[in-house]
């Protein structure tokens, strides 16, 4: 096994352990050694996400994605200005990660998780609804929608929304609540019990 693989296993191994500031720590080093592998600057961008120096793992993104434009690392540049409060941005980063997998539910999600944030509750809606025609099961994209029909007060597709997240976990008390909440905002006080 030459030094490079060694030193992979190690930074693997490290980031298993959930060392993240130890792995920050040589990661100069480490973005220069392993350069042409995506997976080791994955880790590092992970790392700076769970430290909160979102603007590195930001940085670190963008040059990854100039060799490497992927579904998936656009899908983390989103989440990462997303958490920045970048929402155009994160718009186009979701956007893009979709053009590069029409498929990609969870990034449908957080696409419209940015869009009610910026009150496009249409497109929000539209994109919730992709997220689960793509995944069928997608638990956080109907409780996300139920959520927006809920704050848009129409209630019945609320329900009904919460209710699918219920019958995919059905040991979900938000659901339940919100479902209580919602009938007795209508005066439907026995159901509001029930649930």
């Amino acid at each position: 096994m030459n030094n490079l693989a060694i030193e992979k296993q190690n930074i693997i191994n490290l980031f298993n352990k959930k060392k993240f500031s130890k792995i920050l720590k040589i990661s100069p080093k480490i973005l220069n050694s392993f350069e042409d592998q995506p997976d080791i600057f994955k880790i590092i961008v992970i790392c700076y996400l769970n430290t909160k120096n979102f603007i590195k793992a930001e940085q670190i993104l963008r040059k990854i994605l100039i060799s490497n434009n992927t579904a998936e690392y656009n899908y983390i540049l989103g989440n990462t200005l997303k958490i920045q409060d970048k929402n155009q941005e994160a718009i186009i980063a979701y956007k893009q990660s979709i053009s590069l997998n029409k498929n990609y539910s969870e990034a449908y999600n957080n696409l419209a998780n940015v869009q009610k944030k910026i009150e496009h509750f249409d497109e929000a809606s539209l994109n919730y609804k992709n997220a689960i025609r793509t995944k069928e099961n997608n638990l956080e994209a109907y409780y996300n929608l139920a959520n927006l029909y809920k704050s848009l007060k129409n209630y019945d597709e609320a329900i009904k929304n919460y209710k699918n997240v219920i019958k995919l976990k059905p040991n979900f008390p938000d659901a339940y609540n919100n479902i209580g909440t919602i009938y007795s905002i209508l005066g439907n006080f026995n159901d509001a019990r029930e649930f």
